[in-house]
């Protein structure tokens, strides 16, 4: 008996997973499950707990300077609030994939799965789902449901068929995730970040005369992808468009770029959400001038630093880093747990060979 208790451990380890559970997602935010993620914290042994609170406090407290400082605005407090809880939860991120990190990617993994499975059906059945939280489904001019996506999809990138024994459901279940990466959410982004994070530690540490070959597949792969661009998303030119326009406005505001100009600070008219407007898609250069070159820099190391506790190497812990990052010049998801868990997770076939 104690055995079996032992041995089931792990699932209450995995609770980050739930990070990807779309249902949940559909009533509850990320950020209000950290709360009772903390229930499960302190089940196990983390060797770097010490450093990561260490880490977040410093962080929060710089947040909090930062907010008492500067000009206030109408999105402030809701805006460091975000980034607050997103920092909290980074130590159940850290402790799950330190400790449990096979288990943890067969369960996300399973339930990206299950994920693409609902959201097929969605397409299917035609079912509304306006009325939940998220931005689930994008409808054409022509009344035509063009996009359905959940804010956790970027978890695609570390799908893995470890929960899957079978080789017939194997293929089954692979195609199922290909089917709605391509054809419901059609994220170009996460596509490529798949190919990348599988794809890359084989580039590295194959033989030279693979690695010639390997680097022609993948350059073959890039122009398919490039050439069914706007076949997949024939919004992508007005979405390219539209990012540009945001970091030209960002470029050209007249904010200090030294000391920020607080936390919610808003450009008029690059808004992407009436709720948000403080939070666009070029959300890494509009920090800048939120919270300055001195808290970015906080920011940028503090994560760094994060990232490097659950990372075996240097080299991967800069790899990690750099995906992170990536993000805030495509999509609003940096404060997203579920998108700092996307980052960690990758690349564990060069972590695992250092």
């Amino acid at each position: 008996m104690r055995e079996s208790i032992k041995k089931s451990r792990w699932i209450f380890n995995v609770f980050p997973s739930l990070f990807n559970f779309w249902p949940l997602l559909l009533i509850f935010s990320q950020k209000a499950l950290i709360l009772p993620g903390y229930f499960f914290y302190f089940n196990g042994v983390y060797r770097n707990y010490a450093k990561d609170v260490l880490i977040i406090i410093s962080l929060l407290i710089f947040a909090g300077l930062t907010y008492i400082l500067q000009e206030s605005n109408p999105y402030a407090l809701i805006h460091l609030a975000g980034y607050s809880l997103f920092l909290l939860s980074i130590p159940i991120i850290n402790k799950s994939v330190f400790s449990y990190k096979e288990n943890l990617v067969k369960v996300v993994s399973f339930f990206t799965f299950f994920n693409s499975c609902l959201a097929i059906l969605i397409y299917i059945f035609s079912f509304d789902i306006s009325e939940y939280r998220g931005l689930n489904r994008i409808i054409g001019d022509d009344g035509v449901v063009a996009r359905i996506f959940y804010e956790s999809s970027s978890l695609i990138a570390v799908f893995s068929l470890g929960f899957v024994r079978n080789r017939f459901i194997k293929y089954i279940v692979f195609f199922v995730v290909l089917f709605y990466a391509i054809f419901l959410a059609k994220s170009i982004f996460v596509i490529g970040l798949y190919i990348l994070n599988y794809g890359l530690g084989k580039i590295i540490e194959s033989k030279i005369w693979m690695k010639f070959i390997l680097a022609f597949l993948f350059f073959v792969v890039c122009i398919i992808i490039y050439s069914s661009l706007f076949y997949i998303r024939p919004d992508i030119g007005l979405s390219l468009s539209f990012k540009l326009n945001q970091l030209y406005s960002i470029l050209n505001d007249d904010s200090s770029v030294i000391l920020g100009s607080g936390w919610g600070y808003v450009i008029q008219g690059i808004g992407d959400s009436l709720e948000q407007p403080y939070q666009i898609e070029m959300q890494l250069p509009m920090l800048f001038r939120q919270i300055g070159i001195s808290g970015m820099f906080f920011y940028v190391a503090g994560i760094f630093l994060l990232i490097k506790s659950v990372s075996k190497t240097w080299r991967v812990s800069f790899l990690r880093s750099l995906v992170y990052f990536a993000i805030g010049l495509n999509n609003p998801w940096l404060f997203l747990p579920s998108w700092y868990m996307t980052a960690v997770l990758m690349f564990q076939y060069l972590d695992d060979k250092r």
